[in-house]
């Protein structure tokens, strides 16, 4: 993935990273319905189709097809890396003139839209070198904090949808921990619904906010939608026991992913262009 964003931020520019990072969000929503799919029916093989692997190393290890293809999906990306892509060196494809203005230890030009966003004392946007890599650094930090924040939901939200209903929570509280008991067929189809949303992210909403509102204003926005449709996980309990056991009860769950995902995609294709931002200028 880092290596994908580099190569996207070569071929982007001020007047259309938005739109390019933004595919990338789009391409990761196909492989977030793909993959959720192929995870639920790939699963536990040998119940369903005992005539092709029951006795099999399947049998002892349910979930090794569904890794197992996964595998060969990145072997296959790993070949064409390989074969396609070209190496980028910066010196010799910029020219050496070029190169050395870029390297120059003078004063830097941040675009227009970010320098509005920066400190009053700073009204012609420019930055000296050192306020350059502190705001490169921020930058940097910023995505991890969001990439581990993210990568920890995601986690959380599986424990808490496959958990059983009835399992008693590990301290004396008087009422059950409570759970969703989604097997993983259920959970398959809960991540499908925030692949729709994130795709619906990209594909409506999120280059036309940015060229309306900035990239800060819309990094904000999907952060404060993130963590509050996640932070409602109490009240979707409650509505899972409200409504009957069917369809019904992946309501709840399903507005929640589909939000969230929605708004991480407005959150990550903008902090990919704030740190191609910062590296560039």
């Amino acid at each position: 993935m880092g290596v994908t964003r580099t190569y996207l931020g070569e071929i982007v520019d001020e007047s259309n990273e938005a739109k390019g990072f933004s595919f990338l969000a789009l391409c990761f929503s196909v492989g977030l319905f793909v993959g959720p799919i192929l995870g639920g029916e790939l699963v536990f093989p040998a119940e369903r189709a005992p005539q092709i692997f029951g006795g099999t190393i399947f049998e002892e290890y349910p979930f090794l097809l569904p890794n197992l293809t996964y595998a060969i999906f990145a072997a296959i990306a790993w070949v064409i890396g390989c074969v396609f892509l070209e190496v980028w060196v910066g010196r010799s494809a910029m020219g050496e003139a070029a190169w050395e203005e870029i390297s120059a230890p003078n004063r830097y030009v941040i675009p227009e839209d970010e320098s509005q966003a920066s400190d009053a004392s700073n009204k012609k946007g420019c930055y000296s070198l050192e306020m350059v890599s502190m705001l490169a650094n921020m930058t940097i930090v910023t995505y991890c904090a969001l990439s581990g924040t993210t990568a920890a939901q995601n986690q959380l939200l599986i424990l808490l949808v496959s958990g059983d209903p009835e399992l008693p929570p590990p301290r004396s509280y008087e009422k059950s921990a409570g759970g969703f008991e989604f097997g993983p067929r259920d959970i398959g189809f809960l991540q499908n619904i925030g692949a729709v949303g994130l795709l619906s992210s990209q594909l409506f909403l999120y280059p036309k906010l940015t060229k309306k509102f900035g990239f800060l204003k819309v990094f904000l926005f999907g952060f404060f939608m993130a963590h509050l449709s996640y932070g409602l996980f109490p009240i979707y309990g409650h509505l899972f026991l409200v409504f009957v056991p069917g369809i019904y009860r992946f309501i709840p769950l399903g507005m929640m992913q589909f939000v969230y995902t929605a708004a991480t995609g407005m959150m990550f294709p903008t902090a990919f262009a704030f740190i191609n931002r910062r590296f560039r200028h």
